[in-house]
Formats: structure tokens, sequence, C-alpha cells
């Protein structure tokens, strides 16, 4: 109701100003044409406020967020309090939507303010002339003369900005393209050495400033490819070196767009995991819960699933928000459990019951200790999770479904699937607490650790182990 109110007040916003505007072919030649500096860039902000507003409902919450922070990059410390005070890349995608369908029209006043005050006395590029915006738009080669010549008439922040630039000057056509600014965007690397640089003084950066300005016209004017990119890493040494961030920036510079600050508000994720549930058809929810009781031991079953599902003869009777509430509480529960664990739990040491580990960490480890976290592992699933682990694995007919989400989220609702988890569970684990069961998922484990390590005969040892499953359960291949 609030929305549809919002865009209704906005709609009469933007006929009043239609009602108010002077149309172009009213104008005289002399109105119609800028004709001075300030009056074309105006112009060309207003232009581009335009453009945006009318595509910004086809923005995805990527470019919502990364159209704030080309803006933001221009602005001054004082007016990113200003403008951004209420600003999250957390926030839903409906509340980024109305955020930046008010800050676009804010921060273009904001930049024609801006270019007002500093061309007031002369149109020139003199430092104490140039706005966030020209600033942004300049080369390397251009403004860091510009910079160099008189430092102190920039603030803190933009020679912080603009040092932290150079830490990602990675390729020797970066030092000429001006697009190059807002590309830099997309990493949080770029923030992070900001704030690295955020502690320095005022003299502290305008002597860095001076010290990086003549390495910076040293790699524009050599030639010799191979040795300008020694000259790139050269900067940003100095500048990595200066923010205090020890590695490389190209293994620091993680994925595009990651939200950052990278911490997320505390209740975050499951905040978005159900925002995106209710965006969801009723199917396609039911569907999900599917999916998540699959990694579920039964006990768990029993004590997340009980106080829903007594409410309910059947689980198909259950309406979306309940289902969504289900959801939410057992993602709650179950931590990083996905259902791509079962496989995994090999390839990344992502466990399907116990503590999972990093890749990192999971690849340094021999085969001995793999197999030890492995067996931990399956001595804490039930006969359920033992049943679908093996199920997974058997019913994968190409080595390659094993991790293709699609087909693995497909077989909670194959009839075959759910046969063979009876079979499993039924005739090899009712005995003697599933010993059966636990000894074929021990071998499973096993040889599953062997084929994710094998190099050269992959598929032969991945249709043994099949076979090996059909063998036990009297099933072909």
């Amino acid at each position: 109701m609030a929305r549809k109110k919002g865009e209704k007040e906005k709609k009469e916003k933007k006929e009043k100003k239609e009602e108010n505007e002077i149309k172009i072919e009213d104008l005289g030649l002399e109105e119609r044409v800028p004709t001075t500096y300030r009056s074309l860039v105006s112009q060309r902000l207003k232009d581009r406020e335009g453009n945006i507003m009318a595509k910004l409902s086809e923005l995805d919450d990527g470019q919502l967020r990364f159209t704030v922070r080309i803006f933001a990059d221009c602005m001054e410390e004082a007016d990113m309090e200003r403008f951004l005070d209420e600003y999250s890349e957390y926030m839903v995608e409906e509340k980024l939507l109305d955020f930046v369908g008010d800050f676009v029209p804010e921060y273009t006043s904001y930049a024609i303010s801006e270019l007002e005050a500093r061309k007031e006395k002369s149109e020139g590029f003199e430092p104490e002339q140039i706005t966030g915006e020209e600033l942004q738009e300049m080369a390397i080669i251009e403004k860091w003369p510009k910079l160099e010549k008189n430092p102190k008439v920039f603030s803190n922040l933009r020679l912080r900005r603009e040092i932290s630039k150079l830490a990602l000057l990675l390729r020797p056509y970066m030092l000429t393209d001006p697009g190059w600014n807002e590309s830099l965007l997309e990493f949080a690397i770029y923030f992070d050495v900001q704030e690295k640089l955020k502690g320095l003084s005022d003299e502290v950066l305008h002597t860095a400033v001076k010290e990086i300005a003549p390495i910076v016209l040293k790699a524009s004017k050599t030639k010799e490819i191979k040795e300008k990119e020694k000259i790139l890493r050269e900067i940003r040494s100095f500048v990595l070196t200066l923010a205090e961030i020890d590695g490389d920036v190209e293994e620091l510079l993680g994925p595009p767009m990651e939200r950052y600050p990278r911490e997320a508000p505390e209740g975050w994720e499951l905040a978005e995991f159900r925002h995106n549930l209710e965006k969801l058809g009723l199917k396609e929810v039911r569907l999900s819960a599917l999916v998540y009781i699959e990694l579920l031991t039964l006990q768990e079953m029993n004590d997340l699933a009980g106080p829903f599902m007594e409410k309910f003869s059947s689980f198909y009777e259950i309406d979306k928000k309940t289902l969504i509430d289900f959801l939410c509480t057992l993602v709650s529960a179950l931590g990083d459990r996905e259902i791509l664990n079962f496989y995994e739990r090999y390839t990344k040491g992502k466990m399907m019951v116990t503590r999972s580990f990093s890749p990192e960490t999971w690849n340094l480890l021999p085969r001995e200790k793999k197999l030890q976290f492995l067996r931990e592992d399956n001595d804490e699933m039930d006969i359920a999770l033992m049943g679908r682990h093996i199920a997974r694995i058997y019913l994968s007919e190409m080595y390659s479904t094993l991790y293709n989400y699609d087909f693995q989220i497909g077989l909670v609702q194959n009839p075959e699937y759910m046969k063979i988890q009876g079979a499993l569970a039924g005739d090899i684990g009712g005995a003697e607490e599933a010993k059966g069961l636990r000894e074929l998922n021990d071998e499973v484990t096993v040889s599953m650790l062997d084929v994710v390590n094998s190099k050269d005969d992959l598929r032969e040892k991945f249709l043994s182990l099949r076979k090996r499953i059909a063998s036990t359960l009297d099933l072909e291949i």
C-alpha cells in the first residue's frame, strides 16, 4: 500500500514538473544551445539523470548499487554522510530501488552546485577548480600532474581515493583509460585500501602524492610493455605498503560488486532469504522446503518440522507463509549445509553434518586426514542421510551431474530416488543399527575420495563405484 502511495506521489510530482517546464520548441536558438562550459555540463548531468530514471525499474540489485558507488565516489565526506546516511548495500531490492530513485536527482543537483561553485571565477581546470565528476572522468596520466602540482587543494578523502585507485593499476592501458575510474568501483579492495589510508594525515598524503606522481609519469612515458608493467607493479606495491596491506592485488580482488562492507548486518542473510522466498509461487516455495528437508537427519526433522507439521494433515496442505517460516527456521538451524554437500564434502570439505572446512584448508590436507574427517561426518549421519548420500551418487549417471545443481534439486521429486532410499534404509540398513548401510557408506566414501583425486581414469573409477552400489541393490547400470 505504501509502495503504491509513493508511486502516486512521484507521478503527481512528475506531472507538476512537466506543467512548469519550458518546451524546447518555445525557445530561441541561443536558449537551446548551451553557450558556456558550465551550462553544457549542467545539461549533460540533467540528461544523464533523465536516462537513469527512465530505465531505473530495469536495473538489478548490482546495477543499482553500482550507480550509488559511481556518484558517491565524486562526493566529499560531509556530503556523503548527508546523502547516504540511511543507505546500505544490504537493502532489499525494493527499498534500494526507492532510495536510488530519490538519490539520483539529489546527486545531480549536488553535482551542478559543485560545478557552479568551482567554476564561478573561471571555467579552467586548475587543481582548485576541478570537481569530483571531472576528477573521476580524467585518465591517470591527465589527473596526476594536477594532483602533484597542488595536492593541498584536494580533500583528504579525494587524495585517498586517487591513491587507492593506483593499487588497482593492473594493466598499461589503464593509464590512459578514463572509464577505468568507474570500472574499479566494482571491487571491494578499492574501498579496503581507502579505509586503510583513512588514518593518515594530510601531510603524509601530500608527501605520498609527490612521491608517486613521478613514477606515474615514468610509466606513461615508457614504451616497452614489460618495463611499463614493472613500473605498474612498483606503483601498486607503494600504495599497498602505504596502506599496510599484504599480498598481491589480483589475488585480493574478489568477485565484482561484492557488498561492502563485507560484514553483513546481523540477521541480514535470513531477511534476504525470506524476502526472496516471498517473491516465489507456492510450488517453488514447496520445492525449496523439500530441498532443505533433504539436509536433515530424522531426529532434526522431528524437532524442527514437528511444530509446523502438527497443524496440517499433509505437507502439501501447508500454506506459503507457514512454509516460508519453516524454511527460515531450517536455514537458521542448518548453517552452511547445502544440497551439493554430498559431493563437495570430497572436493571442498563441506560436510553433511559435522563442521565444514574452507576449501583452501581442505586442499592442504593429506588423504589420510581427509578420510578421517569424512568418516567422522559419516558417524553423525543417520539412515536417511546415508541413503541420500549413496542414492545421489548412484543416480548421477555422469560425473558432471554430481555437481549439477538443477539435476540434484530435481531428484527430490524423482520416484526412483525415493525407491532407492527406501531399499537402502530397509533391506540394508534395517538390522544391527544399520551396520550394513554404514559399511556400504564407508566403502562409498573411500571410493569417492579416490575418484575426485583421480586424474586420468576418473570416469572409469566413478562408473565402477556406481556398479558396486548397483550390485548391492540388485540393480543394473
